[in-house]
């Protein structure tokens, strides 16, 4: 069975990943595989009998243009292409960044879904492609955004991770989304258990991103102590925190009993020095894993 990574060697940059990428998709030939993943290549680089087996290997796509209306186009232009309308109504608006696993390209459904939960509030959705967007709001929502994820997950059948950022001048919104989405892609990338990402989140990122830059000896071998962890004690002690130091919480989800939670938090103190349960150590700690995730996903892009 032929393979997206096998075409890419093949076609090069004659195939892309995303109708929304290019000006003109309708100089493409569009496929999409079984997990959702819509790619195009160019018509001229396809001979008659190549389409034909693509045909039958892949699913045929027909791109529809993802912002269609006035205000996603108005909003496009701004955030997309730094292109700066005379005349703007608003000055402040809320993004709320979207990146979608696992969906295949039912985006008009899932903006009618985004409209009715976020109400009075609701501006527009933007796509940048098919599995990245914004979805633009008036104010701060008051509705909780894992209630949301809930309701997309069992109702579009997708992994769904949400960044919530204010927007105070539209003049740099455009250099502010780009930052800010690089970073959101990254944290969904590092910490994909983590569905609802803060601006905290973000500095975490940063802070990871700083440390690897760095390649400071010290913060090396302390780093080289996590990976002797038995990886069931790093894990425990990873939902510990992120249940803000909650027993009860973090040993519900790992499905232990508090006792054994204590025990594992104690083991991990004794192997590595570093106290889970004690606030300075802690702070050390989160850097630490944070910086051990991001130590492992460049690893491993580099050898992919």
């Amino acid at each position: 069975m032929i393979g997206i990574h096998q075409l890419k060697t093949m076609y090069g940059t004659s195939l892309i990943n995303d109708p929304a990428q290019v000006a003109d998709p309708e100089t493409y030939l569009w496929f999409k595989n079984k997990d959702g993943t819509v790619f195009g290549i160019k018509h001229d680089r396809l001979s008659e009998s190549e389409q034909k087996l693509l045909h039958c290997c892949f699913a045929s796509f027909s791109p529809d243009a993802l912002n269609q209306t006035k205000k996603q186009r108005f909003w496009a232009d701004l955030l997309f292409n730094n292109l700066h309308p005379e005349k703007r109504s608003i000055t402040r608006a809320y993004l709320l960044y979207i990146q979608l696993a696992q969906f295949s390209d039912r985006h008009r459904n899932l903006e009618s879904a985004f409209h009715s939960y976020f109400d009075r509030i609701y501006l527009t959705t933007l796509w940048k492609n098919s599995k990245q967007g914004i979805i633009l709001l008036k104010r701060a929502p008051e509705e909780p955004l894992d209630e949301l994820i809930n309701l997309i997950s069992s109702d579009f059948y997708c992994d769904l991770h949400l960044l919530c950022m204010p927007v105070d001048d539209l003049s740099t919104v455009y250099t502010t989304y780009e930052n800010n989405f690089a970073l959101f892609n990254k944290s969904c990338r590092l910490f994909p258990e983590r569905h609802v990402v803060t601006a905290a989140h973000l500095l975490a990122v940063l802070a990871a991103e700083a440390l690897h830059e760095q390649k400071n000896s010290t913060i090396t071998q302390q780093a080289k102590r996590l990976r002797d962890v038995p990886p069931e004690l790093l894990h425990s002690v990873t939902s510990y925190f992120q249940h803000n130091f909650n027993l009860s919480k973090a040993a519900d989800e790992l499905f232990l009993h508090r006792n054994t939670l204590t025990y594992r938090l104690d083991r991990f103190y004794q192997l590595t020095g570093l106290d889970p349960k004690h606030f300075e150590d802690a702070v050390i700690l989160s850097l630490l894993i944070d910086f051990h995730r991001y130590d492992q996903w460049k690893r491993s892009e580099k050898q992919g």
